[in-house]
């Protein structure tokens, strides 16, 4: 029976044409059925189909039904299921092409090869998003974005026509063709003489070159001398491959670029092309090079492979016999369908031998259970062995998960919350190609009942978006059985929940970007590393929150995402004054001179259509016009690691090794690994290198790692000694640089790897050495003879709560005794070859024999289901021999050998704190990330009973701060912390409330503030490069301290000397006596930005009165006038538009057209934003390098002028503002007015108008952002006379208005400002004697004075506020109010 449809209105199920001359549809269907035995479900239609099982338990199954190519029009469908039937309405629809528009972006990268498209189609106009472009030679392009297409055409990097087809059933055929035009990019640059080469190769002079190690085969260098910036070469090897090279340095405005030669090819004779520019081929060289390269290959006799079957379940054998020596490779062992996968070198798996002679290879593991239906191999690489495993009948379990919840952290970091049924056989989720196993599991209370469903265990995942928000989850049973629940499908036949979509990663018109600026357009980056901003704004709409991520994409930076697969990317943030996105970032010392290409990420995905799988949302500057790229100079480019430039072998006194010399003569070298092997024995030391002691790499060491610093402390070149320690006795053998990991301070890397685990042949330390042979023969020992093996005298394993385990051991030598420094290694495997390892502790030692201890706490979630073993390997003895004891042969000898592990019995005792997010020197939100933070005790009335509290240790001060977290999951939690520029630490201890025992507790974790040292309030500027002359900006004289008591008293403010009164908040005024009230939200008007406030009997304190007021704050206009103050033009504002940003933002817009001058010939448009922004609570804010307080119930007005077209270089304009009070009060009442100075605090003028016992005040700070700027800006009072056509109300006794006019500099671009509006009471009292009064018999009331207070930032844009007050005694009745609304209409 079927009982659910995924769209609920059967008949309204509607989808657009695929594609521009695709008129056709295709639909997915999801149906839910209860009677999981009647076979086939079929559905009938246009086309005919059947459905496919996506997703089952033993009640339910939901069928998805695919119909693909369906035409244009109404169809229906009928569903049979079991000989129930379900007729079903559906439509496809056309897209109308008629209204749409094209916009180009270029592609304006200088090398053809960096990027594989040549412009960016974007189609506005459409009604509907299209999924499919077709060009007029038949090539279809997918979106990008929203109706938004990478072109690729390889003819068209030169310019050129290309054609689209678009449906058309009117055309006869069928389609019509829409021409555009991709404008030239690459122009040629003549002849050769533009351009210098050099042509080299690594090793220089070579006609023949054995690789180093694996893959690290000879470079081809090309040193070019041009105009250029960048100059287009281009490598072409003899194999037919295509390379670009890659920049690695500058000097003297020479560039080097490097390229491997062939490396994929073994034994040829390889020949180097390069080109230069596009439309001009030109050969600068060739070399006959034959390529020796080396081989991985293991010859191997199979000894013998079988499965054990003991008391403790099934384990897999295997033995076999090397017969040459081992060449450091790494091995992989893998079961088939990701059932399993581990990489190891030596000495996993070698059970006895050397590498001289020989040696056997022998491991054990555990086999899983699989179904007959889905068998799996086992391999062994590059052995070429494999071997399937034996099957088992395991009934199927079809998994569906209970819940799925996606939280946003904080950057694009999301925390799955993932809840599936504890019966389920999880291995493991797979998202994003990563596994998460049941280190993942949410710890939960053994001894109480948890606050979660007890029948469900719930998995916490904090996923990285960044680079691709996940598309499915994968679930994996220990069976070998998977199942893929897709984003925003279905997770439960039980219910319709599905995987939510992100809400903050909705899909962006990113092509509408706009007002691209920097703080710095054009850096010098020689040799220092640069802060920078980046700002940005959006013609669409996008929210204010959405983080967009931001990152370089010059050659160091580059370098860094090479080495880590992900590399430095920063964060945006909205700036409120400005009303733009804004990001701040780090361009990196010495990086390439030129353009720096950047790119912003708008969350990894994008919603194109419901059928279109996600992509990475991502704009590319290179597609941006030229006047917004970011440029840098740099006369040191260094692009390069850390090279190895001298290697001097040393042998004296016992004593030998290498003195190296790691040259950096630019950035300077940072720190390092090197590696050094024994031929025959295997024997490894590792030594972490650095300059200084203080950077060098801080760890507990093992006894063959070795900390080594430069003989004199030179970064930029020095020599390392690395000391060979010799055991007595020894074997002769040669030791090679088997591993080789360099860094510089901007962290470009060198590395060499010889068993080929990592082929990075551009980026070789030896670089300078090519011709190295890599070898140290030891000359100090004697041969000897010695053949025998080490071998173990006994295995002992104990186990201890909360899956702590310790292992202790001895191992004998009879001959020539052990090699102590040669710490041997204990691995724990659990069945899907997961593996963890345990480095043991010498505690004995004699001539033939050492003992050893080693204590491990095995992760959370570790063997969950599966159980492990525990083999031992790398036991070496002083004459080259080598042993190790798979998990078989400890049991072969009665040791223990493994450990059953079906439930995860422990909770752990420690929470782990393994990052945290950035975090800036002035404090703020700071999210944790690691494990086990939250666990569900409770007590017997269901109430927590721990007690979570986060310590904070600030370097500045001995004091020991706690909190508890904001928010808290089992992953991740939130804490605030204060400004600070220093390190500081933090831990977290878990309690009982109760008793007061410790439940857990955390390490303790550093946090390195990041230090800014420019300025989030600095708008973009229009030459940001520039070096501007300091602007002198107006400072108010000081202010004499006023009031009795002085300020308003102690508890208001104080009196401090050349400022005058300053106040404690609320309290506010000359005074210190006008003092902020909190009143609701008012409502935006939606014809201009004015508001209305009415303060009702329960809405303040201040409700004596029984009259009401309305006090209306207005921009009349503006006017040009010239040198001589006389009126040039006038325009007079009107007809706003409306747009609500959000619940306390709204946006007013309106433009004027401002007539053409005698110079250009044209009229022009300028523009006028107005937007309003309500603030709840105090909040410091910066405007134009002025410090403002905004106070709770405050209007902020930020306002913005675009480009005006003067009649005069000499003209300025004026913005003319009206204020105005009337009281329905009509006798026994004043009113009064004055102009004056604010103290210098915050450098403002301000009006106050008062009538009776309210004032309005309006503050008027004396600058603006002028291009960017802050400027100086004065405020006139305005003579009434002047506006009489304007006046809406009178001087009389009971109201007032006055206009104001702001002069503005001249200016280019915009201007920008950030007044604000706020409501007050005020206890002063009158001291004008201009006032003008009407008395009765009454006299004046002695009432608190009521204060209105509007500040203005300049006041560039249209600002309206109309505020109406009443205030009515709690005895007020009904007839009272409707006597006051009449005088209200009055009034108006």
């Amino acid at each position: 029976m079927v009982c659910y449809v995924s769209n609920p209105i059967l008949s309204t199920y509607k989808k657009y044409q695929k594609g521009s001359n695709n008129a056709t549809c295709d639909f997915t269907f999801e149906f839910l059925t209860t009677d999981v035995g009647s076979g086939q479900l079929n559905f009938t239609s246009y086309f005919n189909s059947t459905g496919e099982v996506y997703i089952r338990n033993d009640f339910s199954i939901v069928f998805t039904v695919e119909l693909v190519g369906f035409p244009i029009g109404n169809h229906t469908g009928n569903v049979n299921y079991g000989g129930d039937s379900l007729d079903i309405g559906f439509s496809c629809l056309k897209i109308d092409f008629n209204n749409m528009e094209f916009k180009i972006y270029p592609n304006l990268r200088t090398n053809r090869f960096t990027d594989d498209g040549s412009a960016i189609v974007v189609i506005d106009g459409l009604n509907a998003p299209l999924n499919g472009l077709l060009d007029g030679k038949g090539q279809i392009y997918t979106p990008i974005s929203n109706n938004a297409f990478k072109i690729y055409r390889e003819t068209l990097y030169n310019g050129g026509n290309i054609s689209f087809k678009f449906l058309n059933e009117s055309d006869p055929n069928g389609f019509s063709l829409y021409n555009s035009t991709i404008p030239t990019l690459y122009k040629s640059r003549g002849n050769s003489n533009d351009f210098t080469y050099q042509l080299e190769s690594y090793p220089f002079g070579e006609n023949s070159y054995e690789v180093m190690g694996i893959g690290y085969g000879p470079l081809q260098k090309v040193k070019t001398e041009t105009s250029e910036i960048d100059p287009i070469i281009i490598f072409e090897n003899n194999d037919y491959s295509i390379n670009e090279p890659t920049p690695i340095y500058s000097d003297n405005g020479t560039t080097a670029y490097i390229n491997p030669i062939g490396y994929l090819q073994k034994n040829l004779d390889t020949r180097v092309y390069v080109y230069y520019n596009e439309t001009l081929k030109y050969i600068i060289g060739s070399n006959n090079i034959t390529i020796i390269e080396n081989t991985l290959y293991q010859p191997y006799v199979e000894v013998e492979t079988h499965t054990n079957l003991s008391i403790n379940g099934l384990m897999l054998v295997t033995l076999f016999i090397n017969v040459s020596k081992y060449d450091l490779s790494v091995y992989t062992y893998e079961i088939e369908k990701g059932l399993g996968f581990l990489n190891e070198t030596f000495p996993f798996g070698f059970e006895d031998g050397s590498n001289l002679k020989g040696f056997s290879h022998s491991i054990s593991f555990l086999v899983p259970n699989l179904t007959t239906s889905d068998g799996s191999i086992f391999f062994i690489t590059p052995l070429g062995y494999n071997f399937p495993f034996p099957f088992a009948d395991v009934s199927k379990t079809y998994p569906v998960l209970h819940s799925v919840d996606v939280i946003h952290l904080f950057e694009f970091k999301y925390l799955f919350q993932i809840q599936i049924n504890k019966t389920l056989m999880l291995k493991s989720f797979n998202i994003n190609n990563k596994e998460y196993g049941h280190e993942k599991l949410v710890a939960q209370s053994t001894s109480t009942i948890p606050f979660s469903n007890p029948d469900y265990h719930t998995y916490e995942i904090v996923i990285d978006t960044f680079s691709h928000y996940p598309e499915i989850i994968t679930y994996k049973d220990i069976y070998g059985y998977s199942q893929d629940f897709k984003i925003g499908k279905i997770i439960n036949p039980g219910s319709p929940n599905r995987i939510p979509y992100p809400p903050k990663l909705q899909d962006v018109d990113m092509f509408s970007i706009s007002n691209i600026s920097y703080l710095y357009q054009i850096v010098d980056v020689t040799n220092k590393t640069i802060q920078n901003i980046i700002y940005f704004n959006f013609t669409s709409p996008i929210e204010k929150d959405r983080v967009i991520g931001f990152q370089l994409l010059d050659r160091v930076s580059l370098n860094q995402i090479k080495n880590d697969g992900i590399g430095r990317v920063y964060y945006s943030q909205w700036n409120s004054t400005i009303r733009m996105f804004q990001v701040e970032f780090e361009i990196p010392s010495n990086t390439q001179s030129g353009v720096i290409p950047w790119k912003l990420v708008f969350g990894g995905w994008s919603y194109i259509s419901d059928n279109y799988e996600g992509n990475s949302a991502t704009l590319f500057s290179s597609y941006l016009s030229k006047s917004v790229q970011l440029t840098c100079i740099s006369n040191n480019f260094d692009g390069y690691g850390p090279v190895i430039n001298n290697i001097n072998i040393f042998s004296s006194g016992g004593k030998f090794g290498l003195n190296i010399n790691i040259y950096d003569p630019v950035n300077g070298f940072k720190n390092g690994t090197i590696r050094i092997t024994g031929e025959i024995d295997s024997s490894s030391y590792i030594y972490y290198l650095a300059p200084t002691i203080g950077q060098i790499y801080q760890r507990q060491l093992l006894p063959n790692e070795i900390n080594v610093v430069s003989l004199n402390g030179d970064d930029k070149s020095d020599y390392y000694q690395l000391l060979i320690p010799v055991p007595i006795p020894c074997i002769q053998q040669n030791y090679s640089i088997t591993y080789v990991e360099l860094y510089d301070t901007q962290m470009n890397r060198a590395i060499f790897s010889e068993n080929g685990n990592i082929v990075q042949p551009i980026q070789n330390p030896f670089i300078n050495l090519m011709d190295f042979t890599n070898k140290v023969i030891s000359s100090v020992c004697l041969n000897n003879s010695d053949s025998s093996i080490p071998f173990l005298n006994n295995f002992q394993m104990n186990e201890y709560p909360n899956g702590v385990f310790n292992f202790n051991f001895s191992v004998t030598d009879v001959s020539s005794g052990i090699r102590s420094d040669q710490i041997p290694i204990i691995y724990i495997s659990t069945l899907y070859l997961e593996t963890i390892k345990c480095y043991p502790k010498l505690v004995f030692e004699s001539m033939n024999m050492c003992n050893y201890t080693c204590t491990i706490t095995i992760p959370y979630g570790f063997g969950f289901r599966s159980g492990y073993i525990f083999s031992v390997y790398g036991l070496i003895n002083n004459g080259g021999y080598y042993s190790g004891y798979s998990s078989y042969a400890l049991e072969l000898n009665g040791w223990k050998n493994r450990h059953t592990a079906v439930y995860i019995d422990f909770m752990p005792e420690t929470m782990t704190i393994t990052s945290t997010s950035t975090i800036n020197e002035k404090g703020g939100l700071l999210w944790v990330m690691g494990s086990n933070f939250y666990k569900d005790f409770i007590d017997r009335n269901g109430n927590p009973y721990d007690d979570f509290l986060v310590y904070i240790n600030y370097t500045e001060t001995s004091i020991q701060y706690q909190q508890s977290p904001i928010t808290i999951y089992a992953s991740a939690f939130s804490i605030m912390v204060n400004a600070t520029n220093k390190p500081f630490t933090i831990y977290t201890i878990q309690t009982d409330t109760v008793t007061g025992n410790l439940i857990s507790s955390s390490n303790k974790y550093t946090v390195v503030p990041k230090i800014s040292n420019i300025s989030n309030d600095l708008p973009p500027t229009s030459t940001p490069s520039d070096t501007l002359p300091p602007t002198t900006l107006p400072t108010n004289p000081p202010q004499l301290c006023l009031g009795d008591p002085i300020c308003g008293g102690p508890n208001q403010g104080y009196c401090l000397s050349n400022v005058g009164c300053v106040c404690y908040s609320p309290w506010i005024g000359k005074d210190c006596n006008s003092q902020v009230i909190i009143i609701p939200q008012p409502k935006p008007k939606p014809t201009d930005p004015s508001t209305e406030i009415i303060i009702t009997p329960n809405s303040t304190s201040s409700n004596n009165n029984q009259h009401s007021f309305k006090s209306i704050v207005s921009l009349i206009g503006i006017r040009e006038i010239d040198f001589n103050s006389k009126i040039v033009n006038e325009y007079y504002f009107e007809k706003w538009n409306l747009t609500e940003i959000n619940n306390e933002i709204n946006l007013y817009q309106l433009s004027i057209t401002v007539p053409p001058t005698t110079i250009d010939g044209f009229s022009t448009t300028t523009f006028i934003n107005t937007t309003l922004e309500w603030f709840t609570k105090e909040t410091n804010i910066s405007f134009a390098n002025q410090s403002l307080i905004m106070n709770p119930s405050t209007i902020k007005y930020t306002i913005s002028l675009s480009s005006y077209n003067y009649k005069n270089q000499l003209n300025q304009l004026e913005l003319i503002m009206s204020a105005s009070l009337l009281s329905s009060k009509t006798e026994d009442i004043c009113s009064e007015s004055e102009f004056g100075e604010t103290n210098s605090l915050d450098n403002s003028n301000y009006l106050k108008i008062k009538v009776d016992d309210h004032s309005l005040y309006g503050r008027f700070i004396k600058r603006a952002l002028v291009d960017g700027l802050p400027k100086s800006i004065s405020n006139t009072l305005l003579d009434k006379s002047e506006f009489n056509s304007l006046k809406t109300i009178d001087t009389t006794p009971h109201s007032d208005q006055s206009f104001i006019a702001i002069s503005i500099p001249q200016y280019k671009e915009y201007v920008i400002i950030d007044p604000d509006f706020s409501v007050l009471i005020d206890h002063s009292k009158s001291s004008n004697s201009n006032n003008i009064c009407a008395t009765s018999k009454s006299g004046l009331s002695s009432g608190q004075i009521a204060g209105i207070v509007i500040g203005s930032v300049g006041f560039v844009a249209v600002v309206s506020i109309s505020l109406v007050y009443h205030f009515i005694k709690k005895k007020n009745n009904k007839k009272q109010l409707r006597d006051m609304q009449n005088k209200l209409k009055v009034l108006n």
